[in-house]
């Protein structure tokens, strides 16, 4: 059967099957109506603005306000290199172990957020404190941006830390198994009009941190210790030859 005469007999079999349904439509409304029973469902098939029937519904963003959101964040030429200038003197201050370089980006009531931490830091005096010390305890740290994501606010800038741990930070002392700290990091910043850094959110795997402190032992590295946190993993792992 081709495809013409296919569409032929579908076209008749489905004439047919309107006409039981027309029929059998006919003789149920010849018979007395049933009254409905519990809520009438047809109440909601007369609402004229569907957006309004829920709370949820009138709750809803329009694509029309998410495209307008969107629109908004996109930074101008301009604002893109005050962001891109700001911060990246910012990262480089950091790299030179340069406190007073680094506070100059900020404003002068800044607010600094560790997130992995919990810790929150706000003010010139205790922030550049705290800076101060990490340039103590980390004199080498080598800062490499792998993405630099500019919006009308700020910018998401992933870097990966890497380099020597020199001295006691926050009472944790040179690790002896650890030859070098290495640790992926997401910061956002914050900058206001005046192309100053208003508030650093960092962003970073607490684990792989404390391993680097020589805090937690590094299972990932260690298969007997990986195999008593997650056996399903070094399973996957042997069976594609990664060890």
């Amino acid at each position: 059967m081709d495809r013409r005469t296919f569409l032929k007999n579908a076209g008749i079999a489905a004439a047919a099957g309107t006409a039981m349904s027309v029929n059998g439509n006919a003789f149920a409304m010849a018979r007395k109506p049933t009254p409905p029973t519990g809520n009438d469902y047809r109440k909601y098939l007369q609402a004229k603005d569907i957006s309004k029937t829920t709370l949820s519904a009138m709750k809803k963003i329009q694509r029309e306000e998410i495209l307008d959101l969107a629109l908004k964040r996109i930074p101008t030429p301009d604002r893109v290199e005050q962001i891109f200038e700001t911060v990246m003197t910012h990262i480089v201050a950091e790299e030179q172990n340069d406190v007073e370089m680094t506070m100059s980006t900020m404003i002068e009531n800044p607010v600094f957020e560790d997130v992995a931490a919990g810790a929150i830091i706000q003010g010139h005096k205790n922030i550049a404190a705290d800076y101060a010390g990490r340039f103590n305890s980390f004199p080498s740290m080598k800062r490499t941006i792998t993405n630099f994501m500019v919006d009308a606010q700020g910018v998401w800038v992933e870097l990966i830390w890497e380099g020597y741990q020199r001295d006691s930070v926050k009472g944790v002392k040179p690790p002896k198994n650890v030859e070098k700290f290495v640790l992926p990091v997401a910061a956002y910043f914050d900058v206001n009009e005046q192309g100053l850094i208003s508030r650093e959110t960092a962003y970073y795997d607490q684990y792989l941190g404390l391993v680097n402190l020589d805090i937690l032992p590094d299972v990932i590295n260690n298969k007997a210790l990986l195999l008593l946190v997650n056996p399903g993993l070094v399973t996957r792992l042997d069976r594609k030859g990664y060890r």
